[in-house]
């Protein structure tokens, strides 16, 4: 049987209204932090914490988690498989701290959400009603 591999994606704003993206080193495009669910989470909002600090370093604190929606994502590595990702999206604030790219992220970029005019991150952000 066709599986769901299941994600999350974190949509951090700061208190400009500016957008945390991250850019993977072997993707062109930038992306939500995020990433695939482990076993040994607890839940989904664990999973985008833990994804926070994976990605964007330990230093980096968030407020709240709110629950945006979910979506399946197009993901280069499932294009002519029957497995697909689903992956569920979360908005949270920048608490306090500063950013600093890890895990398997090579570069990290806040954007003013009218910067945002590539196809890949324009289209993820349409498959959600709003930030």
């Amino acid at each position: 049987y066709p599986k769901v591999h299941p994600c999350v994606d974190v949509a951090v704003l700061d208190d400009k209204g500016r957008l945390l993206l991250a850019k993977r080193p072997y993707e062109d495009g930038w992306r939500f932090i995020g990433g695939f669910v482990k076993p040994t989470d607890t839940s989904y909002e664990h999973s985008a914490r833990r994804k926070v600090c994976d990605d964007a370093g330990i230093n980096l604190a968030i407020t709240d988690l709110n629950y945006i929606g979910s979506t399946q994502v197009p993901d280069w590595r499932y294009q002519s498989e029957e497995d697909k990702i689903l992956s569920v999206l979360f908005k949270t604030r920048r608490g306090w701290g500063s950013i600093s790219p890890s895990d398997d992220v090579s570069e990290l970029k806040w954007f003013e959400i009218e910067e945002l005019e590539t196809e890949d991150t324009i289209s993820i952000l349409n498959r959600y009603d709003s930030l």
